[in-house]
């Protein structure tokens, strides 16, 4: 059980190292839909609440667990035990403990229960996930169990099962294993012998392999740090260090967020139903695994079909199309003609835009004054406040009204800061490659597939280079990776700036047309 700001959780599922938790009250007539998940000792709330959190829940199971655990090494009776355990509780976690009278019976059993588990078992003591799993050299999770390592072999009903990672080789180790969340049962016997220094090596290279993608000090220094304190025999199972500074160089290149398009969707409209359609045919096709983040454009409906079929999932909106929302209602109010006449007032017009690049807290506050000191500026016009109206409504909202998409899909800042994947450099530019290959070929469907599988055939040669290690330039120009650049700094520096250097200096870098 999961206690989380006075709500009782149980445990769903696990995936990876995430657990996935629902609120106790949702197999009651409350049907609360709370949800969270916990990343080892952090907590994560997916979906809010409907029942009311208690003070009490936190002494509640407490106070049920100490009666039960009392009696090891106890010889009070079985009614002291209860009293001792409820002592100087507040009365609501005493009244929703179940009666003292229940506890009897686990009380007197207490100490054949403890018999039984002194018995020799084939469980073994239950470890943290992070002691048991870790990961092969492709990524692929990893069983690690009183010297042997294990690889997944398949899943069924919530269970896992495991062969011996030496079943491949020449050895062909018959060893076999299934676990039931974290609790390891071995279900055959191995044949080869077990290993701490290779599971030890095994730790150290993946420790390697995370380094290399969040730390920034050279190659020979990861390495370095990573194997302090490591014996002389494990150091003589890893790689050469030339080896090792070669993958991290790679890992790093294929961080260079390199956006490649997989998937080809053609559907007849743009409605929830067929959206919902193609996105089940997407996931149904890579298993259990589920993308942490998606970008999408501002479609409502889009939006709709991720939160319903994978509520965990974040949902960003693309800075690019924002700014192209933004350029569409200056447009439909008549504002372009003066904007390509006046630069002051283009420059008021995009700074707009820069809300995108601030921090979540600071976006209202700014917003008004940015609003307040345009109208001062050029003018308390119908077409201004229009203008102003239509932004309050889809993006910043009201005290009493949520905009259509709240300021958390759509800032932008922190996917630049922690340099993760922008659809604008490339998904941007394959979708107008495809939009000119539909024009021109849209009288004959059969070459325009033709041309689908040439586009697929580019993909995936770029896909074999960058798996190779290749480094390969996100940006089509240097220009356009010194903007990025210089752009990236002004967002670090946020917090230095005052509000009005900061919009002057990120104002150069929009662009709507």
């Amino acid at each position: 059980m999961l206690i989380h700001n006075g709500y009782k959780y149980i445990r769903e599922y696990s995936r990876g190292l995430n657990t996935y938790w629902c609120c106790k009250e949702l197999r009651t007539k409350i049907k609360c839909r709370g949800r969270s998940k916990t990343v080892g000792d952090e907590v994560i709330e997916t979906q809010p609440h409907t029942c009311i959190p208690s003070s009490s829940v936190v002494e509640e199971p407490l106070n049920g667990s100490n009666i039960i655990s009392k009696p090891q090494g106890c010889n009070a009776l079985s009614s002291d035990v209860g009293s001792e355990c409820i002592a100087g509780a507040s009365k609501t976690p005493v009244l929703s403990t179940s009666k003292i009278v229940s506890f009897i019976s686990p009380i007197q059993k207490k100490p054949k229960t403890k018999e039984i588990l002194n018995r020799p078992n084939r469980k073994c003591p239950k470890p943290s996930p992070s002691e048991i799993f870790t990961t092969t050299t492709r990524g692929n999770q990893m069983l690690v169990h009183k010297g042997y390592r294990y690889i997944k072999d398949y899943g069924k009903a919530g269970r896992i099962y495991w062969a011996c990672k030496e079943y491949k080789t020449n050895e062909k180790c018959p060893g076999r294993a299934k676990t039931v969340d974290n609790d390891v049962f071995v279900t055959q016997p191995h044949s080869c012998v077990p290993s701490l220094t290779l599971i030890e090596a095994t730790r150290i290279r993946n420790n390697i392999l995370q380094a290399a993608k969040t730390s920034k000090e050279s190659p020979k220094a990861v390495i370095n740090e990573c194997l302090a304190g490591a014996s002389d025999a494990v150091i003589a199972t890893l790689p050469k260090i030339s080896s090792l500074a070669t993958t991290i160089k790679r890992k790093r290149r294929l961080q260079g967020n390199r956006v490649v398009p997989f998937v080809y969707c053609l559907i007849p409209n743009k409605s929830e139903e067929i959206y919902k359609r193609a996105l089940t045919c997407v996931l149904n096709s890579i298993g259990e695994r589920r993308p942490m983040m998606f970008i999408i454009d501002f479609e409502k409906s889009v939006e709709n079909v991720i939160r319903s079929l994978i509520p965990q999932t974040h949902v960003a909106g693309c800075w690019f199309h924002f700014n192209q929302s933004i350029w569409q209602s200056i447009q439909n109010l008549g504002l372009n003609t003066r904007f390509d006449q006046e630069p002051e007032y283009a420059l008021a017009l995009k700074k707009f835009s820069v809300l995108a690049l601030c921090d979540v807290q600071n976006v209202f506050q700014r917003f008004e004054h940015l609003a307040d000191h345009f109208l001062q500026q050029f003018g308390d016009t119908e077409a201004h406040q229009d203008f102003i109206e239509n932004i309050e409504n889809m993006f910043i909202g009201r005290p009493r009204r949520s905009p259509l998409f709240p300021i958390e899909m759509w800032t932008s800042k922190y996917i630049t800061e922690f340099h993760l994947p922008s659809t604008k450099n490339s998904v941007e530019f394959w979708h107008r490659n495809l939009q000119n290959i539909w024009s021109s070929l849209r009288q004959n469907f059969f070459r325009f597939l033709v041309r689908i599988l040439n586009e697929n055939e580019k993909v995936d040669a770029l896909c074999s280079k960058l798996d190779a290690g290749e480094e390969l330039s996100v940006y089509s120009k240097v220009e356009y990776k010194q903007a990025n650049q210089r752009l990236l700094e002004i967002i670090q520096n946020y917090s230095n700036l005052n509000e009005n250097d900061y919009f002057t200096q990120c104002v150069n870098f929009v662009y709507f047309t």
